[in-house]
Order: structure tokens, then sequence, then C-alpha cells
């Protein structure tokens, strides 16, 4: 009876142990629900000859309708290498330097869909920039959405995740007074 007593116990734990190794198993899997991309920016270009530049009181210069194109090496093959940005920015006199605030309008092309959206960004003064891009696939990525951070020092980091977007919430209301 002991003897039985023992092997039943072993057995459990050792049926115990394998589910719960499953279970972890199964929770750092994604199912292809959220997939890790990174990217490495290996060439730009800039190009402010269709923008419109005008200045403001306080050294503060306004720039809208500038290209920026950047090539790209993700680690993704769903990316396409080329990134195509509409710029509108503001630049602020800082500590001997420019602050530029940037939003941008983006579009990568492949030849299997595209992935659209928007981004904003700040660049320092040392020429350091960090920005974050949301962009909704279409075509073959249709259904899929990516929110990237990238910097100029650090490339590109972020996640595609199949599903909608989540939605904007409705502006916060003044308190009541």
């Amino acid at each position: 009876m002991r003897t039985l007593r023992l092997s039943l116990v072993g057995t459990v734990t050792l049926v115990l142990l394998a589910w719960m190794s499953g279970a972890v198993l199964a929770q750092g899997e994604t199912d292809g629900v959220v997939t890790h991309v990174t990217g490495t920016i290996v060439d730009t270009f800039y190009d402010d000859s269709t923008g419109e530049l005008t200045f403001a009181p306080g050294d503060v210069h306004h720039m809208s309708g500038a290209t920026y194109i950047e090539t790209n090496e993700w680690s993704d093959p769903r990316l396409p290498a080329e990134k195509r940005m509409v710029l509108d920015f503001t630049t602020y006199p800082y500590e001997g330097g420019r602050l530029m605030v940037t939003r941008t309008s983006i579009r990568m092309d492949g030849a299997d869909g595209s992935w659209v959206g928007t981004g904003v960004g700040l660049s320092r003064p040392d020429g350091n920039s960090q920005g974050q891009d949301v962009l909704v696939g279409e075509g073959a990525y249709e259904g899929l959405f990516m929110v990237l951070n990238c910097g100029s020092e650090t490339g590109c980091d972020g996640f595609i995740f199949k599903g909608e977007m989540p939605a904007q919430p409705e502006s916060i209301a003044p308190p009541d007074e």
C-alpha cells in the first residue's frame, strides 16, 4: 500500500509539473498575435524644397510638407526597407541649439502590402532624436498594426499586433468647478 501511495503521489506530481510547464510555455508563445521587430537606419534622404518655412516670434521656425525617406534593415520581412514620410515640424531655440518637435505622415510600401500611419518625435540640439510611429497594415497586412519606438542612436524597436488598434478615447472633460 505504501509503494502504491508513493507511486501515485509521484505520478500526480509529474502530471502537475508537465501541465505547469506547458502552461508556462503557452504563456510565452504569441501564436502570431504579437511579433517583436527591430530596425536599423542605413540611409536617409531629406528634401524641404516642396515644404513651406515660416517664422514666428521668439526665433521659432515652422516647416510643413518636407519629405524624409529612411532606408532600414528590419528583422521582419513584412516591413519594406523604404519608410517615406511627410514632415511638419517646429524648432525652438534651446541651450545653444534647437529643439525640434515633429509630426509625420508615414507610408511603407512593399510587394505584398503597405503600412500607413503617423508619428511624433523630438530632436535635441545634440542630434539625438526619439519618436514613436503607429502604423496600420494594408493589403496582405490588413488586420495588423504596429507601434515602433525609434531613435537616432538606437534604431527602431517595436511590435506588430494582430487585430485592431485600440480606439482613441474621448477627450477628458475639464473638472467641475
